[in-house]
């Protein structure tokens, strides 16, 4: 076999070859694929360099992601907690509220039973007056 151009042999001649141990040509094909598994590792190397790369920008943007939902749950969680602040507060000032309207509540039918009981005695003094005065206009009648 010529071993003639490298480039130009195919796989199957290279199979194919039965040459003689310890000829030129069999050393010239021996180098020959030689070289072939070096060039495929280097092509291998490069493959598995590149996929690396995509692999660690792949993460980076994982990390990205992750990073930025880190940051909505924080501010959602500071938020939450502002508006159970708010809620605790409006719901001591409801509860105040309607202790003050109930306070407020009792006194205003204390006043009013005060003022009843003022407009009460009031009428009774009135018709003991009139009682007085009745009487004797009673009798002249």
């Amino acid at each position: 076999m010529n071993i003639g151009d490298p480039d130009t042999i195919s796989d199957k001649e290279l199979v194919d070859y039965t040459g003689t141990p310890n000829t030129v040509p069999t050393a010239q094909i021996e180098r020959l694929i030689q070289i072939r598994t070096k060039n495929a590792l280097i092509d291998l190397g490069e493959q598995v360099k590149s996929l690396a790369t995509t692999i660690y920008h792949a993460s980076q943007s994982v990390q990205d992601k992750a990073d930025s939902l880190i940051q909505l749950y924080n501010k959602i969680s500071s938020g939450q907690a502002r508006q159970q602040t708010v809620v605790i507060v409006l719901t001591i000032v409801i509860a105040i509220s309607s202790a003050l309207y109930t306070w407020i509540t009792y006194v205003s039918v204390q006043a009013m039973r005060e003022a009843n009981e003022i407009q009460h005695e009031l009428l009774q003094l009135e018709r003991k007056q009139f009682e007085k005065v009745s009487p004797t206009d009673s009798k002249s009648r």
